[in-house]
């Protein structure tokens, strides 16, 4: 089974296709209906900002009280083991 038409004949045709219909909308592409900030990504690129911002400032906090905590348990550590001596004059009061 043959083509009966050739490239050029299916390109002549396309072209006096869209010469009749003078290249009416199902022919362009959705490009073209696109506004300019989507041309350009700027809402992706807005996104994925906000996204890593967001994504290092929980790190930053994570971090941030991580080693809140670390010090408030190395000073409690440090002060469990500076009890002062007793004398053996006094007591210790008890509550």
């Amino acid at each position: 089974m043959s083509n009966p038409c050739t490239p050029a004949e299916r390109a002549a045709d396309v072209v006096e296709q869209v010469l009749a219909t003078n290249g009416e909308d199902y022919l362009q592409t959705r490009q073209s209906k696109l506004y300019w900030w989507q041309l350009a990504l700027l809402d992706v690129k807005l996104f994925l900002g906000v996204a890593v911002s967001l994504l290092l400032c929980f790190t930053g906090l994570v971090l941030y009280l991580a080693f809140k905590v670390l010090l408030i348990a190395l000073h409690w550590a440090r002060s469990v083991g500076e009890a002062p001596p007793l004398s053996p004059n006094c007591k210790r009061k008890t509550t």
